[in-house]
């Protein structure tokens, strides 16, 4: 009998403690919820405070630090003698084009290089060459695309985003009289793809914004979840020209994706601890370079860790037209839109840095 009072007081010790436990637990993690939520007021960012709470949980899920203990991992060595093993397990389960992979799978240090592999080049022929035609910069599937008419880029499937802040600046036209318009295409790239991308047409950048933000994952049910999902991600913009207009290229990061590399810029370092978010009131890190950036349609411009999104918009004549369709999958190389007949590019591929 007294063995059982005993083990009856033990269990309401622990019960007693696992409660104590829970709610200071809860009441920390309140407490952070009311602080956020005081620093978007402070910032007077309407819209994200009206969905604080949704915010706050989903960071509280997909935090940065997530993110940067994920690519630590991923960075990991894998010994040689095992690396045939595991990059085959992937390509089997992720269904990856093992015909299409640049050098030997073996040669690939870590899963995160194997993630960043190059193809080779000739399995992605640029198809068309035709003033004002346009190429897909990536290997990935089209979640959105069309004329940009307002401030804001929204679709029935949720998605909502004010242009200026995604951007970083504003949105001007070269040619201010109705022969131009502007559109925009948004890109997703699926884990399993070609991590690298490239210039959709031949234009020239000369300035480099970095906006420093949050790693949500970039589904379709997230934009319904959180509509303006593009002006809180981590995000790269290279604002340039080429023939048809002005043109804004912008890499998105996502959930594991924090590491956004540009070609021959050092400088950018993307998803750096204790960075003030820039939608909470951190500054957008811009940089001007001394000379225009040029580049030739399919040469490349950077890369992603993992899979993320691209969103292209740009200035282009007002008979432009779309050869693409809602969630067609594309490779970089291939023509989405136009205005003239297409000009075949005999021997003509993406260009890659190694």
């Amino acid at each position: 009998m007294k063995k059982k009072r005993n083990n009856v007081n033990t269990y309401g010790l622990y019960k007693r403690k696992y409660i104590i436990t829970g709610v200071t637990l809860l009441s920390f993690i309140l407490m952070f919820q009311y602080k956020y939520h005081e620093v978007l007021s402070v910032y007077d960012d309407q819209i994200n405070v009206k969905q604080s709470s949704k915010l706050f949980w989903t960071r509280l899920i997909f935090g940065r630090t997530r993110s940067r203990i994920t690519g630590k991992i991923f960075n990991i060595e894998i010994p040689s003698s095992y690396r045939l093993l595991v990059y085959n397990s992937l390509i089997k389960y992720m269904n990856i084009n093992k015909d299409e992979i640049k050098y030997p799978i073996e040669s690939y240090r870590s899963i995160s290089d194997f993630f960043s592999r190059y193809i080779r080049e000739e399995t992605r022929p640029i198809e068309d060459l035709s003033d004002y035609s346009i190429v897909s910069p990536c290997d990935s599937e089209i979640i959105d695309f069309g004329e940009l008419k307002t401030d804001y880029l929204e679709n029935i499937k949720g998605l909502k985003f004010n242009v200026k802040n995604f951007l970083g600046s504003n949105l001007k036209k070269k040619y201010n009289d109705d022969s131009t318009k502007f559109y925009y295409v948004i890109f997703y790239l699926s884990p399993r793809k070609y991590h690298h991308f490239h210039a959709p047409f031949n234009f020239k950048y000369k300035i480099r914004r970095h906006i420093s933000g949050e790693l949500f994952p970039v589904f379709q049910g997230m934009f319904k979840f959180i509509n303006n999902l593009f002006d809180i991600n981590e995000r790269v913009i290279l604002t340039g020209e080429w023939k048809g207009g002005n043109v804004y290229y912008a890499a998105v990061s996502a959930y594991n994706v924090g590491n956004i590399k540009i070609i021959n810029d050092d400088d950018l370092l993307t998803n750096n601890l204790r960075t003030q978010l820039s939608y909470m009131g951190g500054d957008i890190d811009t940089k001007i370079y001394d000379n225009y950036k040029d580049l030739e349609v399919g040469d490349e411009i950077g890369e992603f860790k993992m899979g993320s999104s691209i969103i292209l918009i740009f200035e282009n004549k007002s008979d432009f037209l779309w050869n693409i369709k809602h969630n067609q999958n594309v490779c970089v190389g291939q023509r989405i839109g136009g205005i003239n007949e297409i000009i075949e590019s005999k021997d003509r591929f993406i260009k890659i840095r190694s």
